[in-house]
């Protein structure tokens, strides 16, 4: 998802659903990955289709705290997607936790690390440093027990 673009989330979000809709349907395991703003969207899609979806992993992620305006001024996606988080994340279950994944680094000075988890979700911690670093870093070097998360949660 393009964060600042000036358009409305809803029919970018519908079409992710509608997306896990299509290959649950096909009989295909869905696991999402959102990395960065992309977090608080594929905790909403998991949030609203359950049982469609088997696993998620979040990296470097806003999970929780609040948003400046400003942020929301310059990226409204982004604004309406953690207005939809605060109510997904009231739908996880302690069960439901247990299929997330959140990677952070206590280095990076974007999203602190205490914004970044989900209390009761499992978490993975790096060493990177930054914020866009530390994604490319999880990306590149920690997909073998992202992996491993994800096949285990089926």
């Amino acid at each position: 998802m393009q964060w600042a673009e000036p358009t409305d989330l809803k029919p970018r979000f519908e079409r992710l659903i509608n997306r896990i809709d299509e290959l649950h349907a096909k009989g295909k395991k869905v696991s999402l990955i959102g990395t960065s703003a992309g977090a608080s969207a594929v905790i909403s899609a998991f949030a609203l289709r359950p049982s469609e979806v088997s696993g998620v992993v979040t990296i470097c992620g806003k999970l929780q705290g609040n948003v400046s305006n400003t942020i929301k001024e310059l990226n409204p996606s982004f604004g309406q997607s953690m207005e939809m988080l605060s109510k997904s994340l009231t739908k996880l279950t302690p069960e439901l936790k247990k299929r997330i994944l959140t990677v952070y680094s206590p280095l990076d000075i974007v999203v602190p690390p205490r914004d970044a988890v989900i209390p009761g979700a499992k978490k993975l911690q790096t060493k990177a440093l930054g914020h866009n670093v530390t994604c490319a870093y999880v990306l590149l070097f920690k997909s073998r027990e992202i992996v491993k998360f994800l096949t285990s949660t089926s």
